[in-house]
């Protein structure tokens, strides 16, 4: 069970991390 709790939150926080660099990398040209 903790495993699972584990293993979703790193691949949450590694989606958020993707869109943070995704959205900067969308945006920097733009600026």
């Amino acid at each position: 069970m903790s495993k699972t709790v584990t293993n979703n939150g790193g691949m949450a926080f590694a989606s958020e991390k993707g869109m943070e660099t995704w959205h900067e990398a969308l945006c920097a040209p733009l600026s």
